[in-house]
């Protein structure tokens, strides 16, 4: 049996949580943590980390870099958020990273 491959029990798990920041106010929090976080402390629970990844469409470098150090994913970018009709950038990023 080759080894290499075993997943290491002792490890922890990286999970990113990414949404779509508000473009208005880049700088100002979104109400995600909030509504997250009972999804973030069950993810602890199993020695699972939540990592959030705020996105925006002019950084997606950084966010692809964020996906990148994590083992998966789960978004939440609605493509009608703040008249933001489009996925034309994240939706490539998720399949490369994939």
């Amino acid at each position: 049996m080759d080894h290499s491959k075993t997943p290491d029990a002792s490890r922890t798990f990286r999970i990113a949580l990414m949404w779509r920041g508000d473009p208005r106010a880049p700088d100002q929090p979104t109400n995600h943590p909030t509504r997250l976080a009972p999804m973030m402390a069950a993810l602890r629970a199993e020695n699972i980390e939540p990592q959030p990844v705020i996105y925006f469409d002019k950084t997606v470098d950084a966010a692809r870099e964020a996906l990148l150090a994590c083992d998966g994913a789960l978004v939440w970018i609605n493509p009608l958020q703040d008249g933001l009709y489009d996925r034309s950038k994240v939706d490539p990023l998720l399949r490369e990273v994939a």
